[in-house]
């Protein structure tokens, strides 16, 4: 036979960025503007900002060395400007993102405009303060809330802050109108919607995983509520095992050197509020004795399962054989090398306790993993398969579905663009803003539930001219990971 051999290069980004913010107010020719332009993710904490491709309108720059950068300045003229951002994130080499921004300049002088904005979330029992803004007319504007609701313990005032400390979690939707402080007649009013996330829970069990003495470790920790991103760290006080290091991403990693113990983390979200949760870790030592590591998977019905527990110490070869339960009907146990296997027909679970036997001689060594479960969980999926069609500059809101999942579920798009002017709350799974221009946006999204299962699903949002109605688009097949 003939040999060959090739190098490869396999690049991992442990912390991916991402641009958070989806649309951008309008402005006005001659009145100052500025907006915020937002990242998540990556390592920072310097990051570089730059226009990839198109132009800013004429009087606006782009500046930022954080995860925030500026877009402002003075417009000087009118027109609607599509431009690309891009933020590079200086803390990991070449790892980059971007997102395409459609900009409105309107000419000086004009009606007064509401400016349509995906207002940033806020968190349940924290501090929040956002303003809205207004164009056309000499400002400047008094605000009052024209209808819907706000959270308790949040208020619009005069001056179109929206603020307080939101004293529960759900989306809330509210009318604003601005007015000319000087003709009170001159207004306009403008559809928002605030989401306020329940306050940060940290939702891996406790204990963790066990770790096996001067081998790798790996385990990513999860949050359930709260706005991303999530800066993890380890409690003021409190010590991580030996050889372990606890990422800003949440990953808990390294290579252990010494006994486990137990250790408080924390996750702090976008809006300042901290989760904490203590965790036990222990760590076996091979020397020390046969013993078994791991825990079962879960599975999913109808997709084949293959598992299996790990025996360390001890003299291999090793013999595995259930103690006490019994696997479900479907699936086998290998006694050599420990794995479960078959394939589950429907949901369910059965609990059952294994044991290893060792090769020591004259008397082998045996072990037990104490009871574990093994779960059979039903196909995690996007249940949306349409979304009603929606007019240009009247409000827009759905919500997407799933179906299968466990634990609370994040919404991503990961290809293709929404309609200008709609966001996606990652949350909630809602859609919702008002579209600014006619066409069909076609986009694949993404929902993770908490086991980390991906589901996706191909949808069309068609957006009619005002009075002419919309129609619902069937989206495209559903894939998982």
């Amino acid at each position: 036979g003939r040999v060959g051999a090739a190098a490869f290069v396999l690049t991992v980004v442990s912390n991916p960025v991402s641009i958070r913010t989806l649309v951008l107010s309008a402005g006005s020719i001659g009145s100052p503007y500025s907006q915020s332009i937002q990242a998540e993710g990556g390592l920072g904490p310097s990051f570089s900002w730059s226009v990839s491709s198109g132009a800013l309108p004429a009087g606006l720059s782009l500046s930022g060395t954080g995860r925030t950068a500026a877009l402002s300045g003075t417009p000087s003229l009118s027109g609607t400007y599509t431009f690309t951002v891009q933020v590079s994130d200086d803390g990991q080499a070449g790892v980059t993102a971007s997102r395409s921004f459609t900009l409105q300049i309107l000419a000086a002088g004009g009606p007064v405009q509401v400016t349509p904005a995906l207002l940033p979330a806020a968190t349940e029992g924290r501090p929040y303060a956002a303003t809205l803004t207004a164009v056309g007319g000499p400002a400047p504007y008094l605000w009052t809330l024209a209808g819907g609701t706000l959270p308790s313990g949040m208020t619009l005032n005069s001056s179109g802050v929206l603020g307080g400390t939101p004293g529960q979690a759900g989306a809330f939707g509210f009318v604003a109108r601005a007015e000319r402080a000087a003709a009170p007649a001159e207004g306009d009013t403008e559809a928002f919607t605030l989401r306020v996330a329940p306050a940060p829970v940290i939702v891996t069990p406790d204990p963790l995983p066990e770790a096996v003495r001067n081998e790798g470790y790996f385990v990513s920790l999860e949050v359930s509520g709260g706005v991303g991103p999530f800066r993890w760290a380890p409690a003021v006080g409190s010590t991580l095992p030996a050889g372990l290091t606890l990422d800003p991403s949440g990953v808990l990693h390294g290579v252990p050197s010494g006994a486990g113990g137990s250790f408080t983390v924390e996750a702090t979200d976008a809006n300042g509020a901290v989760a904490s949760k203590a965790f036990t870790l222990g760590v076996i030592d091979p020397a020390a004795g046969l013993a078994v590591v791991g825990s079962l998977p879960a599975g999913t019905a109808g997709a084949p399962y293959s598992a299996a527990l790990r025996a360390v110490g001890g003299t291999p070869p090793y013999a595995w054989s259930v103690l006490s339960g019994a696997l479900p009907a479907w699936a086998a146990l290998d006694p050599a090398t420990g794995v479960i296997s078959g394939t589950p027909p429907s949901a369910g679970a059965s609990t059952l306790d294994l044991g290893v036997a060792d090769s020591a001689v004259p008397v082998p060594a045996n072990a037990s993993s104490g009871p574990q479960t093994l779960e059979v969980r039903e196909l995690f999926t996007v249940s949306t398969l349409a979304l009603p069609g929606g007019q240009k500059d009247q409000a827009y809101a759905s919500v997407l579905a799933a179906a299968g999942g466990t634990g609370s579920v994040v919404w991503e798009v990961v290809e293709g663009t929404l309609p200008p002017g709609v966001g996606l709350d990652s949350g909630t799974g809602q859609l919702s803003g008002v579209p600014r221009a006619i066409g069909s946006s076609t986009f694949r999204v993404r929902a993770t539930d908490g086991a980390g299962r991906s589901a996706y699903r191909r949808l069309t949002i068609s957006i009619g001219a005002p009075g002419a109605g919309g129609g619902a688009l069937l989206g495209g097949s559903t894939g998982r990971e």
